[in-house]
């Protein structure tokens, strides 16, 4: 097993001349949260701080950089592939790409961040390839991080030892369908941190929330925006970025 972990497309970003020509120059997409329609959940998530001027513009820079350096990671994964064919077992391997947080660049009139709740943040890549895994197949059920231990051990022959958290999903990429697989996951947050040595430190117009705890269902609504001593007492209406329940103010870890 062989795991990479780039740095791209993490700041600071300085995608090459080649990489700029084939990003396009492009903006960010037409939904990407930056209209007024974002207005209800900014007073809950730091306020309306990226909707005009120079902070949209920076929005709109850093994207495209960003976008231009993850090309840099198509590159790698295609050199990889194109080495383990040499090798005679390409057809033998599984490709697993996925990462450890999503990422708000502008949605709900936030400047960039990743510590929210919202479905910007924790709605991560995973995607694969491999033997016996279908070309093309979208799977809906839901799937965390903590779900790839056990999908390694199970790929490998191992048996998964009963105590381990989370669920191998050899079996959905195989396209087996189990009748009691999860309806929600698990979504923990301890903040905020504002030690000036930590690389996530986060201002308050990217949102710095408070330590919650929440549980991501696969229905898509969104809950909690207020609160009343620990309870959330506030339900919105159900939108593209929004899949949050039950989300209520956690205590801090001493």
């Amino acid at each position: 097993m062989l795991e990479v972990a780039t740095f791209a497309p993490h700041a600071p970003l300085h995608p090459g001349a080649a990489l700029r020509e084939r990003g396009g120059h492009g903006g960010l997409p037409e939904d990407s949260g930056l209209q007024p329609t974002a207005g209800e959940f900014a007073a809950v998530a730091g306020g309306p701080t990226a909707s005009h001027g120079p902070q949209k513009r920076l929005i709109t820079v850093t994207y495209r950089k960003r976008v231009e350096d993850a090309l840099s990671v198509d590159d790698m994964i295609a050199h990889l592939e194109a080495r383990l064919r040499a090798a005679g077992v390409a057809q033998n391997t599984y490709f697993i790409f996925s990462s450890d947080n999503g990422y708000h660049m502008g949605e709900y009139r936030l400047m960039p961040g990743k510590q929210t709740a919202f479905d910007t943040d924790i709605h991560v890549p995973l995607i694969v390839t491999g033997p016996g895994v279908p070309a093309g197949n979208v799977i809906s059920q839901l799937a965390s991080n903590v779900d790839l231990n056990p999908t390694f051990e199970t790929l490998a022959g191992l048996s998964v030892p009963a105590h381990v958290d989370g669920h191998s999903l050899a079996g959905l990429w195989h396209g087996q369908q189990p009748s009691n697989w999860r309806r929600s996951v698990l979504i923990e947050h301890h903040g905020p941190d504002h030690a000036r040595g930590d690389p996530d430190r986060q201002a308050k117009a990217s949102a710095d929330p408070p330590s919650y705890e929440a549980v991501r269902y696969s229905e898509r609504a969104l809950r909690a925006l207020r609160r009343r001593g620990n309870r959330s007492i506030t339900t919105l209406p159900a939108t593209r970025w929004n899949s949050i329940t039950s989300l209520r103010r956690a205590s801090r870890p001493r």
